[in-house]
Order: structure tokens, then sequence, then C-alpha cells
């Protein structure tokens, strides 16, 4: 492909197998033509934001082209405590 810019109107007329990407942290893959893009996303749980995704890695196969996506357990658990402003203002037990 000629120049440095790769976008959708390049893609249609030379499409490449495979296109690996990064930063989004939310893992996704998806086709524009024939291009197939792929996001692993973050590795690990950023932020609550992120509670329900999966976190994954992939592995592409140069020989047989083969792309593998693999799930990384996430040990670290974001828990949401209700808040209610009764609690916050009630006195403390004592003794």
């Amino acid at each position: 492909m000629q120049g440095d810019y790769l976008g959708p109107d390049q893609l249609l007329v030379n499409p490449l197998d495979h296109i690996f990407g990064g930063h989004f942290h939310k893992a996704q893959d998806f086709k524009l033509g024939d291009s197939h893009f792929w996001h692993p996303g973050s590795t690990v749980i950023q932020n609550i934001g992120e509670r329900a995704d999966g976190k994954t890695w992939i592995l592409f196969d140069t020989i047989t082209r083969e792309v593998k996506v693999h799930e990384i357990p996430q040990p670290r658990k974001f828990v949401v405590i209700p808040y209610s402003p009764q609690l916050a203002t009630a006195p403390a037990a004592g003794p």
C-alpha cells in the first residue's frame, strides 16, 4: 500500500488478513471487508467500569495463520457496596 495512512478506504481495496491493535481496554474484534481487526484489550481490570469485562490475550500462529483468543482469570475483583445517607449519619454504636 502506498502512503502512511491505513483507513477503511484502503482496506476495502487492499485488505489485510489480520490487524492487531491495542490501547482499548475492552477486548473486541470486527471485520471491515476482508480485513479482521483484533484488540485483546487490557490484561487486568483497570477500574470499576470494567468489572464485568472478560480480559484476554491473543496468540497468532504465523505458520497456520490461526488466531486464538485466551481468557485471563482475574484475581482482582471490584465489590459494589450500596450507599445510604441514613447509614452515613447514624450514630456509632457504643459500649
